[in-house]
């Protein structure tokens, strides 16, 4: 254990906030903050190897309140948050609650960029410019949300609904 008095996980934790931190600061004495996009987030909850049990007893919840880390269906898993300063294009403090997917951040980045891009695999992206402007979204997202695993577990989402599948019990988790 070092600075945080947690785990390995949590020292991690606290060394890539100092390291976002000293990174945002060179944008800014650059004089580039302004027009420049930072995005900060994550591809998967925390894993059970940061030791969750022994975090949450120091007061630290890794995946937030949600149930489940990487590797399963449930939020905690794939919940994460997506952090994006833009001064010019975001006001600070912005919320949206709108579902995105990271799977969808090329199409994302060529459009912000003037970019062709091409899926070469996917057919269906969600290009969610909009949704870094926004200052509030509000309601029920109108898309569907859909997450297989390498196990065949899957859920689907549907708003507030989801519907959690396994193979191995052939039903509804």
């Amino acid at each position: 254990m070092g600075k945080t008095g947690t785990t390995p996980y949590g020292d991690f934790v606290l060394m890539t906030d100092a390291v976002v931190g000293q990174l945002v600061q060179a944008v800014e004495k650059a004089g580039l903050a302004q027009n420049t996009l930072i995005i900060f987030t994550s591809d998967n909850g925390a894993a059970p190897a940061a030791n969750l049990e022994q975090l949450k007893q120091k007061g630290h919840l890794a995946n937030y309140i949600f149930r489940g880390n990487k590797a399963d269906i449930y939020e905690g898993g794939h919940r994460v948050p997506f952090i994006a300063k833009w001064p010019a294009m975001i006001r600070a403090g912005a919320v949206s609650e709108a579902t995105i997917s990271l799977t969808d951040f090329m199409a994302t980045a060529a459009a912000l960029t003037n970019q062709n891009w091409q899926p070469t695999k996917a057919k269906i992206v969600l290009v969610y410019c909009h949704y870094l402007r926004v200052q509030k979204v509000i309601g029920v997202n109108t898309r569907y949300s859909i997450l297989f695993l390498e196990t065949f577990q899957s859920v689907t989402q549907i708003g507030n609904w989801r519907f959690p599948m396994d193979p191995v019990a052939g039903a509804p988790r």
